[in-house]
């Protein structure tokens, strides 16, 4: 018993006289833990609306039509929103998918964002027969679908995707 009357100073874990441990490097642990995840619970997604649409060029071989989204940030604490991922339907058609680049928002900001579809003529002659039987039982009304993500990302590094959608028509005459 040689080492049975030394006493262990600073050694982890401690056993209180009661019998209990403590683990000392746990408790700043599970503390930061506790702070992180209250600091995330505060933070909500941002709202996306659709807002308009509007037809910009008619062209001999193309037509350019823009749909404008309000995206706003709830939060007091800015938020960076990485991409945005697209996708464009007319008449239950896929007509085009898209990204668009990433922007940050500071707190309580709300942006106007545009997602700009380029219709080529012969893309859309392929599924002219079906769009014109569609367009002329509809008195010259198109429905569109937008269905998107935000991708996003707060000031600690925490990222999420938010759902983007819209569905309408449109009336080209």
């Amino acid at each position: 018993m040689l080492f049975a009357n030394k006493k262990r100073k600073n050694k982890f874990p401690t056993r209180l006289p009661s019998g209990q441990v403590i683990y000392y490097g746990v408790i700043p642990l599970l503390l930061f833990i506790v702070l992180l995840l209250s600091s995330c619970s505060g933070i909500k997604a941002p709202v996306s609306q659709f807002n308009k649409y509007e037809l910009k060029q008619i062209g001999l071989s193309k037509a350019i039509l823009v749909f404008y989204f309000d995206i706003e940030n709830p939060n007091d604490i800015p938020l960076g929103i990485k991409d945005i991922n697209y996708s464009v339907q007319l008449d239950g058609n896929k007509v085009v998918t898209g990204t668009n680049e990433g922007f940050s928002m500071s707190g309580r900001e709300k942006k106007l964002v545009q997602f700009p579809v380029e219709l080529s003529y012969t893309d859309l002659a392929r599924q002219a027969l079906n769009l014109a039987k569609k367009f002329i039982m509809r008195n010259g009304n198109v429905q569109y679908k937008i269905d998107g993500q935000l991708s996003i990302i707060d000031n600690i590094g925490m990222s999420a995707r938010v759902p983007l959608l819209a569905e309408g028509e449109i009336k080209l005459f």
